[in-house]
């Protein structure tokens, strides 16, 4: 009994020092849609994780909204909550994951769970029990000290590292997570050696290419930035403004392109577009590179 009560003393001990955590970060960031789900906010699950951290005194912004302009220049001041679905066959099971900008697991609360048959109430049903583990929980902003960010910062499930090539180098997408809106990147640099340099949130563009059009002229296409979300990529111009939304599939260098009726993939080394428009089969190259 009394080893009992040491261990359950030590488990309160450490899930009071994670959550103290959060503390530290100015910003919740959280996707749309989660993983598990087959459509955005499915079960009003997103809304509610969002009313609940609000609840608590985050301020929460989802992956496709426009984010304030300090976290989209240094995403890490923010933490990124996901809700994590472990159902069974006759049990639904949800935890919910709060992870800093290099992917790390800062906190996860203890699993909910539900016998309730109807999807709707026993998806609820158990991510309020998972939320049991904050009760009482009130954030307030306090920032490290001595903290070295990154300008940019880094999603979950972004690579570390990753080599670059100036200007010229055409690199794949990667898997990412949650969105910002931020500024286009300043110009490539001038020298065309590859640098090693430590991966922020990707900001790819669709370089400006010459094509040729049906008379033979050549047209400049519009340069376009790659800003990660929880499924995929965004799209935006020098506004900014999203152009596309790109959807992840099983494949890493196919995307679907949201609202529309088509897809972005490589091939040969470079980015296109195919899309149907009035019935009729329309390409086009994005050429997208990577800028470090």
């Amino acid at each position: 009994m009394k080893n009992y009560l040491v261990l359950l003393a030590l488990s309160m001990a450490v899930s009071v020092n994670a959550q103290s955590e959060l503390h530290q970060y100015k910003y919740i960031l959280m996707p749309y849609q989660f993983d598990f789900a087959k459509k955005p906010d499915q079960y009003r699950l997103n809304t509610l994780t969002r009313y609940k951290l609000k609840q608590m005194g985050f301020d929460v912004y989802f992956d496709n909204e426009t984010l304030p302009a300090d976290v989209a220049s240094d995403r890490c001041l923010a933490a990124f909550a996901d809700v994590v679905n472990s159902s069974g066959f006759l049990t639904t099971k949800l935890t919910v994951v709060f992870k800093d900008c290099q992917n790390t697991v800062i906190y996860s609360t203890k699993e909910g769970s539900s016998k309730t048959k109807e999807y709707d109430k026993a998806y609820k049903e158990a991510l309020n029990e998972a939320f049991i583990s904050l009760s009482g929980f009130k954030y307030s902003y306090k920032p490290k000290k001595q903290t070295k960010t990154s300008t940019s910062g880094v999603t979950p499930a972004v690579a570390t590292t990753a080599t670059v090539a100036a200007a010229t180098q055409t690199t794949p997408m990667t898997n990412t997570s949650p969105a910002t809106t931020v500024p286009p990147p300043p110009p490539p640099p001038t020298n065309s050696a590859t640098k090693e340099v430590a991966t922020t949130t990707a900001v790819v563009t669709t370089a400006a290419a010459a094509s040729q059009s049906p008379s033979g002229t050549t047209t400049q296409q519009e340069i376009l930035y790659a800003q990660p979300t929880a499924n995929g990529y965004q799209l935006v111009d020098s506004t900014p403004k999203i152009v596309y939304v790109l959807q992840k599939t099983q494949h890493p260098d196919i995307y679907i392109v949201k609202g529309k009726d088509g897809v972005v993939y490589k091939k040969d080394g470079r980015w296109s577009m195919d899309e149907y428009i009035n019935g009729k089969l329309q390409s086009k190259v994005m050429n997208i590179k990577f800028f470090d």
